[in-house]
């Protein structure tokens, strides 16, 4: 099989617009892989599913803060009572923490491990907390109601001595070191992991799980725990693991050097398999037609086939590892690079062998090192669920005072489509209500505040010059239709009704507004004429807002009001049926082309009968400008019927 120049040229287009195509969809879709040449650190550290469950975690400290103790045992996922706690528990999370110098990881951590359980669910649990603290009390946590609420048991290092240390907390004692032994911090982590180890295995709970204190909880996390801890129960023997990983950070899983020859063999492979196809198509081909096998030009195609083969390779390798050849979702084996000890579920059954360890380790190598070791040395498999459980949020180190960026972080758990997934259990119902409320309650509120103050002293004498005021200054700051407003009425059965219209003037008669007079807020001021308005300029952090009568204008006004509208204006408020059922849309869409004809052929004059505008008289008129502080500044007007005039007055934020 000859290729000839033509063919040649055709092929060459052919991959290079596939390569192509391929470099541009990694380049789209592989930039958060570390190990990719796409890699934008940028993108990559967005923290979609982390915001998400911190705006959770932050809607449950609030509701502890704020709520009674009858409410709080009414809350399922903190539900700890005398009962719940006495119960044999499948799982037993210790949780060392210490004082940071940067920031303060576990009111978040804690919160985010019980949001959306239910009781059930709870029960499964025993939550201990060490203040691993020298001075426990110099623990941001110490004595705070939230901590006694989500933890089971809360340790502290030392004696019960002390009479002001609270009766919720347990002094225990920790190893005994050597006499005068200055512990190091790799001693202390030793010891902390210790003496969780020994309270969880006195608990007799199945599994331990030591967690540190600065990671976040995913959705559904216990339940996807659960269901992982059965499948390792179904297929292999507790003996024959010592963890499971609640979270692995994918920046030590891309291409490392130790592995070149695995590397080295699956191109080799590939340029085997693309060798060997073109070599049975050659084969085949020259059967066919009995051609001649002609070496050197088939030696010019296999350079051809080689410098494809290899660019491929190398876009293969720009992809990244986590792209390419990353983990399957499930419970997985990870022998290697999983890291930290942000979350490791070990079994019952190696918690006194690892303790002993922990208590004989040297103070040169690392908990989580230590741990790793002890693995190897007993043969022991590690495993993984995949995507990750946890999320370390110390992005910026939270064991050092510099704050020095880390690497330990999990990309898939801000991307996995798992997280987005929502049930339609009654539970999840729950969930999803607190999710929006903290997804409101994280919103930004009073961007405007930072507008300078109002000098309300030197504030005009009737609210019509102060409102013409302000609204020069809206129109000047670029406040998109500041001439709208909100007007307020009430209805026969005694209901308030709103809706957005715009302001047709001020004068001394009101602010005033134009409706039809058979519309609902026509009909509903024609019965009861007490209207409010309110005008809002968030832009700003400014408000108005009038209490008043509607007073109908002369007819003159209104039908010079009517003219000045636009002919479509004109014709949409002489056809529309305001706020009738539209049950058929040609109806409307008819109705406007006939009135827009009769218009343009001037067969027909539009009446304004029924068009009114009306004036809101206000008896009180107040002006609110925000403050970031929440001090906002209001000034209220009031109209003093027996002096004709109106009245200033500064009222309370």
């Amino acid at each position: 099989m000859l290729l000839g120049r033509n063919r040649l040229l055709s092929a060459y287009a052919v991959l290079a617009m596939i390569w192509l195509s391929l470099f541009q969809l990694c380049r789209l879709y592989t930039y958060y892989d570390p190990s990719s040449f796409f890699y934008d650190s940028r993108k990559a550290y967005e923290t979609r599913h982390t915001d998400l469950r911190e705006r959770d975690a932050d809607y449950l400290l609030n509701t502890l803060h704020h709520a009674s103790t009858d409410k709080l045992s009414n809350v399922n996922s903190i539900k700890n009572d005398v009962d719940i706690r006495g119960e044999d528990k499948r799982i037993c999370i210790g949780i060392p923490s210490v004082r940071r110098e940067k920031q303060h990881f576990l009111p978040r951590t804690m919160a985010s491990l019980v949001e959306g359980l239910d009781a059930g669910q709870r029960s499964a649990l025993r939550i201990i907390v060490l203040l691993a603290d020298d001075n426990p009390m110099s623990h941001p946590a110490f004595g705070q109601d939230w901590l006694h609420v989500l933890a089971d048991e809360v340790l502290l290092y030392g004696n019960d001595s002390s009479s002001v240390v609270p009766n919720v907390y347990r002094y225990v004692q920790p190893f005994a070191s050597e006499e005068d032994k200055t512990l190091l911090r790799n001693d202390r982590v030793h010891r902390d992991y210790a003496t969780l180890m020994a309270n969880c295995r006195a608990t007799e709970a199945q599994y331990f799980v030591l967690m540190e204190d600065d990671v976040i909880a995913g959705r559904h996390w216990l339940s996807r725990l659960l269901d992982g801890l059965e499948y390792l129960e179904r297929t292999d023997n507790a003996g024959n693991w010592l963890y499971l990983r609640l979270f692995y950070s994918e920046t030590y899983l891309g291409w490392n050097s130790e592995q070149w020859p695995e590397y080295l063999v699956r191109s080799l492979c590939f340029y085997t398999m693309v060798l060997s196809l073109y070599l049975v198509v050659v084969a085949v081909d020259t059967r066919r037609r009995s051609h001649t096998f002609h070496y050197k030009a088939h030696g010019y195609n296999i350079l051809h086939l080689t410098l494809w083969s290899a660019s491929f390779i190398t876009l293969y390798f720009m992809a990244g590892r986590l792209t390419v050849d990353s983990y399957n979702e499930g419970i997985q084996e990870m022998p290697n690079y999983g890291c930290c000890a942000q979350g490791l579920v070990i079994p019952q059954q190696h918690l006194l062998t690892l303790e002993n360890a922990l208590h004989a380790a040297a103070d040169d190598i690392a908990g989580d090192s230590l741990i790793e070791k002890f693995a190897d040395d007993q043969a022991l498999k590690k495993y993984a669920i995949v995507p990750s459980l946890l999320q370390h949020v110390g992005i910026k180190g939270s064991s050092d005072a510099q704050g020095s960026k880390k690497a330990t972080w999990n990309f898939n758990f801000e991307r996995s489509p798992f997280y987005l997934h929502t049930d339609k259990s009654p539970a999840s119902n729950t969930m999803t209500t607190h999710t929006l409320q903290s997804k409101l309650r994280a919103l930004k509120v009073l961007e405007g505040a930072s507008h300078h103050k109002t000098d309300f002293n030197s504030f005009p004498n009737t609210p019509q010059q102060a409102f013409e005021a302000w609204l020069d200054e809206a129109i000047e700051c670029g406040v998109s239709e500041p001439h709208a407003v909100t007007l307020s009425t009430i209805d026969q059965d005694g209901r308030p009704d709103a809706r957005i219209l715009i302001l047709k003037n001020v004068d001394d008669r009101g602010w005033h507004f134009a409706t039809k007079v058979d519309s609902p807020k026509g009909r509903q001021i024609s019965m009861n004429n007490n209207v409010a308005l309110t005008f809002y300029w968030p832009g700003m952090g400014r408000q108005i807002r009038l209490r008043g009568k509607a007073v109908s204008l002369s007819r003159n006004e209104c039908d010079a009001d009517f003219s000045a509208r636009s002919t479509m204006a004109k014709v949409t408020a002489t056809v529309s049926k305001q706020s009738e059922p539209l049950l058929d849309p040609f109806e409307l869409e008819t109705s406007l082309k006939d009135g827009l004809l009769r218009q343009q052929n001037k067969t027909e004059e539009l009446s304004s009968e029924g068009w009114v505008v009306y004036a809101a008289s206000p008896d009180t008129v107040e002006f609110w400008q925000a403050s970031s502080d929440r001090l906002h500044q209001r000034l209220k007007y009031s109209w003093d019927a027996v002096e004709s005039g109106w009245c200033k007055s500064a009222l309370w934020p």
